[in-house]
């Protein structure tokens, strides 16, 4: 403390407060703005950034207020002691250009100072996220992104809650950090990890987890490259190390070197989305689970005279009670059933649309020409509906069994979903008016094997193997379409007859 304040007011020789104090001093403080930036990686970021702070606001106002005042009233004594201004007037030269520089550097580094801030002291955006526990007590659903603090939030949680057997993992992905901080508790607790709806980016890590891992009917993974999200610490952290490092977990949880080696190799803006059938032989999951096998919902009187009301209103059930009142109870008393059991609004939709669909299916073979070729038309132009939202949608729509089932009324406006709900209700009625319409085999395999041959390249996308982004699922749904467009381009007769072929049972 003696020497501090010796220093302060400037009663050290000016060697000892220029060299040690001045520029000892600061050969040392120089380098902790990138040492502490070095060492951030994605370990502690929230802990570095305080510190980083802490420096910034120490080093300028305090520390170097000390040096320079001290080092000034020592210049201003030691050119009265040897009666010369010389080396005093060069040790204020310096002090100035110190003081330029500092300020410079300030006005540089002021955007990574606010980031900083923000990421130590200021609640993180990406901490969008609710925790609740499930009526029996044996799930955490977390639904939302993994923004800083989700971590010790779920700990506290599963303290409190100590009959937890898994967590369920609803989430498009958040920080790096509280990914792995999300996977080291599922790791200490054994638990097991689901998803309802998805679980993307860093939320994979924290799924991998699991003792156990289940999908529920209309979930999936997805993975891409890791991505820094602070653009001032952008070109310090080392995404390649970290990937490695989470990948060894991966392989930890037993899952094949195949899979694990695609993980990663999709762009950051990008998302590979894994088959059902890929994730289950790559021991990525153990299974499916029905959504309502996790969370029961408990509906309303309302909502359950909305169901009522949409199979009274719904053309499509109309037409069924029209012509088969029979098969219109079942469909009724199956679907109450169903809702009393608690199901989810996708297993809802996928049994409601599953009824409709089974029975056109059934029925479509035996729709006259235009009614099959004006379904197909509707189909083509849902599917370019779905793939301008997002290409993997239409995926979703087309392979439920691969990708998970989709949930249309969420991305589907009605309107746009109403010329496909007509072309059932003529497909359903022509189906009772039409017995056993005959189908050229022949020519309808000629057509296909000529569609095949142009086709080309664009045939295996149809088979959707190997499919990793964006754009391999853009050109799988543009190779569906481009083969119904190529069929229904025929004249009716000829289309109908290669559609009927298609759709037979």
């Amino acid at each position: 403390m003696d020497y501090i304040k010796s220093h302060w007011r400037g009663n050290l020789s000016l060697t000892i407060s220029f060299w040690i104090n001045f520029i000892l001093l600061n050969i040392i403080l120089m380098p902790m703005d990138s040492w502490l930036l070095d060492g951030f990686k994605v370990e502690s970021p929230v802990v570095v950034a305080r510190i980083y702070i802490f420096f910034a606001v120490v080093a300028p106002v305090v520390i170097y207020p000390w040096q320079v005042v001290g080092l000034w009233r020592s210049a201003d004594k030691h050119a009265k002691r040897i009666n010369s201004v010389t080396w005093s007037g060069i040790v204020k030269v310096l002090i100035i250009i110190s003081f330029i520089s500092i300020f410079s550097h300030t006005q540089e580094s002021w955007p990574k100072y606010k980031e900083m801030y923000h990421l130590g002291f200021v609640s993180d955006d990406m901490a969008v996220y609710t925790m609740v526990v499930t009526d029996d007590g044996r799930y955490i659903h977390l639904k939302g992104l993994m923004g800083f603090g989700v971590s010790k939030d779920l700990a506290k949680v599963i303290k409190n809650n100590p009959m937890v057997e898994g967590v369920i993992l609803d989430s498009r992905g958040g920080r790096i950090f509280e990914g792995r901080e999300v996977s080291k508790l599922i790791l200490l607790n054994n638990l097991n990890t689901y998803s309802i709806t998805g679980c993307y980016s860093s939320c994979g890590t924290a799924f991998i987890s699991g003792v156990k891992r289940y999908l529920a009917i209309g979930a999936n993974l997805g993975f891409h490259q890791y991505k820094n999200t602070l653009k001032s610490i952008d070109t310090k952290t080392n995404i390649i190390h970290e990937e490695k490092k989470d990948l060894e977990l991966f392989r930890m949880q037993g899952v094949s070197e195949i899979f694990i080696e695609r993980v990663f190799q999709t762009l950051s803006d990008d998302l590979w989305y894994p088959t059902i059938e890929e994730m289950l032989e790559a021991g990525v999951i153990d299974g499916l689970v029905k959504p309502s096998d996790l969370v029961l919902i408990k509906y309303d009187k309302d909502f359950l005279d909305e169901i009522h009301k949409a199979f009274d209103e719904y053309p499509v059930y109309i037409e069924i009670k029209k012509h088969d009142p029979t098969r219109f109870e079942k469909i009724i008393g199956d679907m109450e059933q169903k809702l009393n059991t608690g199901l989810s609004h996708i297993e809802i939709q996928q049994s409601m649309s599953k009824d409709i669909e089974d029975i056109a299916m059934q029925s479509l073979h035996q729709a006259s020409d235009e009614t099959i070729v004006a379904f197909t038309q509707e189909m083509i132009n849902l599917l370019k509906v779905l793939h301008s939202i997002e290409p993997v949608y239409c995926l979703k729509n087309m392979f439920p069994e691969k990708y998970g089932a989709l949930e249309l009324a969420k991305y589907v406006k009605t309107d746009e979903l109403k010329g496909l709900s007509d072309i059932f209700v003529l497909v359903i009625r022509d189906s009772y008016v039409n017995v056993n319409l005959p189908i050229d085999s022949k020519a309808a395999v000629d057509i296909l094997d000529d569609l095949y041959m142009k086709m080309d390249v664009d045939l295996e996308y149809i088979y959707t193997k190997q499919l990793s982004n964006r754009e391999d699922y853009s050109r799988s749904c543009n190779a569906v379409i481009k083969l119904y467009e190529y069929i229904i381009a025929h004249d009716n007769k000829v289309a109908a007859n290669t559609l009927r072929f298609m759709y037979s049972p």
